[in-house]
């Protein structure tokens, strides 16, 4: 296929989408960031599953519902740690007290809960995990797990 076609199959799709009511990012939203004297940042290396860097520096993490393209957020979090810990628990509640091979921390699982796909009981479990005292993983920097800036 030609680039004039793929092009033609873009602008299509793209419309349909508009027409649909769905947000399209142009090209230009996102092209690579640089800082202000022209170069691009370092890309951030990600460490653990379900959790990734704000540009302002908190990190957040979510968990995708399985067999499904839902996802749930599980908060803001000082530390990537402690947002890793929130993907834990979740991970836990979706899947089962078993599902440890999926985990951030599997030498350290979260307690086993009933299993559960409900967002608000996912996000609470997770929120609590992941600011329980005493965890070796974290710093003990406070958090905004469960807040509402996704």
């Amino acid at each position: 296929m030609d680039q004039t076609a793929l092009e033609h199959m873009a602008t299509n799709l793209a419309s349909h989408l508009r027409a649909r009511g769905s947000h399209i990012c142009e090209p230009s939203s996102y092209a690579p960031i640089k800082r202000a004297n022209g170069t691009s940042p370092a890309p951030v290396e990600r460490k653990y599953r379900g959790v990734r860097l704000r540009q302002w520096g908190k990190w957040v993490a979510e968990i995708r519902l399985p067999n499904s393209l839902k996802r749930i957020w599980l908060g803001s979090y000082d530390s990537p740690e402690k947002a890793a810990r929130a993907f834990d628990a979740a991970f836990i509640c979706l899947r089962g007290g078993e599902a440890i091979a999926g985990l951030n921390f599997p030498e350290s699982p979260p307690t086993v809960v009933a299993r559960t796909s409900d967002p608000r009981e996912v996000l609470a479990y997770a929120t609590s995990h992941a600011n329980r005292l005493g965890c070796h993983h974290c710093t003990g920097r406070s958090s905004s797990g469960g807040g509402g800036d996704g």
